[in-house]
């Protein structure tokens, strides 16, 4: 892994603070205490005051603060030139966490030096101003990322010294803020934990979201993030649309690419459960000047696709399929199984079973599709999806 890595660079999104700030590498229990009361403008200067925006993005309670103080921080550090920073965490025999364990068997638990490896990524992307452009905010782990967690010693009941050595691997600010990381535990200069791929993302909570926080009126918010792409991909070369990167409950931006979006996944906890389960919203497509949307006509475009998979499915086969109105109807698979983009020619007619008939769709392939991106050989599409 080191021997492939590519430095890289990022830049900190709050600058307007003075070189001394900047330089600042040493932080205290002090400051750490101002990250668990939500008070970042405390830590790291005014210059990072959200003024109401984002209470979430704090550390937890003080019984679980894992990082009492940081004690280096290098910005351009480590194999892949992103950051390396350490942090430490005073240890004593009488503290709370040992006794908690197993009986007879009192070590730390696990899940507070995972704590740790989440407090110093937090403290790092908090210092970085990775929460600068959003408003109502909250720390999460990403989605779909697998980590890697070898134990290579045990935290028992002592006065001594915990020490984290976070060194950056990949960060970035689209579809969301994030940061991925390697971690080393070290006791008595033996590395007793070592956490590979720590990931964690900054992402807007909504009412969705478990136990969401509501901002008061009074805030002031930022502008949403939104982008333009032209739209040569879409063979008009005088349009450019405007595309919302909005994240849907997967971490998956669908509607980046209007003209062949993916379908928004988010649960409908309103609506009553079908058979058991939480139905979907339905959004429509993007509107995309030139593809078709009349009912029962090729090209079945996006538009017919997401009626048929979550909304009216007579908007996509026409007033024949009326009498599904109230319905369950036969649905396409939306979310991860959406394969199918467009119909773009159809043969036969409807209910004639005796002539041939047949169809041509086309699926615009997602170059970070989780079949891919979550695929250990070659990052080949699986059969199964070809199949679906």
């Amino acid at each position: 892994e080191l021997a492939n890595a590519v430095k890289n660079d990022f830049a900190p999104l709050i600058t307007n603070i003075d070189a001394a700030k900047q330089a600042k590498q040493h932080f205290d229990y002090l400051d750490m205490m101002k990250l668990v009361d939500g008070d970042v403008a405390g830590c790291f200067g005014e210059e990072y005051n959200q003024q109401g925006r984002n209470p979430s993005l704090k550390f937890s309670s003080k019984k679980f603060l894992m990082i009492e103080r940081i004690t280096k921080i290098d910005a351009k550090g480590g194999h892949w030139g992103l950051g390396l920073l350490e942090g430490q965490k005073d240890l004593d025999p009488q503290h709370w966490y040992f006794p908690c364990h197993f009986k007879g068997d009192q070590v730390m638990a696990g899940s507070l030096m995972s704590e740790g490896c989440g407090q110093m990524a937090m403290f790092l992307m908090l210092k970085l101003g990775m929460h600068a452009n959003v408003n109502n905010a909250r720390f999460q782990p990403m989605p779909g990322e697998s980590q890697t967690v070898r134990c290579r010693g045990q935290v028992i009941p002592q006065h001594n010294t915990l020490t984290y050595r976070m060194e950056v691997t990949a960060m970035g600010m689209e579809p969301y803020p994030f940061l991925k990381a390697n971690i080393e535990i070290i006791l008595d200069g033996k590395a007793v934990v070592d956490f590979k791929n720590l990931c964690v993302m900054i992402t807007e909570q909504d009412d969705n979201s478990p136990y969401p926080v509501t901002l008061p009126d009074n805030v002031k918010l930022k502008s949403r993030n939104i982008k333009s792409v032209t739209n040569a991909e879409v063979q008009s070369a005088d349009a450019v649309i405007a595309v919302n990167l909005e994240l849907d409950e997967r971490g998956v931006a669908p509607f980046k690419h209007a003209h062949r979006p993916l379908m928004k996944v988010m649960s409908d906890f309103t609506a009553p459960k079908e058979k058991g389960v939480t139905p979907i919203q339905h959004f429509e497509a993007p509107m995309v000047s030139e593809q078709n949307r009349v009912p029962n006509q090729a090209p079945f475009t996006p538009w017919h696709m997401f009626e048929f998979a979550t909304g009216n499915i007579s908007k996509c086969f026409g007033p024949d399929f009326d009498v599904y109105q109230g319905r369950i109807p036969p649905r396409t698979p939306c979310g991860d199984l959406q394969v199918v983009t467009q119909v773009v020619e159809v043969q036969g007619e409807r209910l004639d079973l005796k002539k041939t008939s047949s169809c041509i769709a086309e699926y615009y392939v997602p170059s970070d599709a989780w079949y891919f991106t979550k695929n250990s050989v070659n990052n080949w599409m699986p059969y199964s999806l070809i199949m679906e």
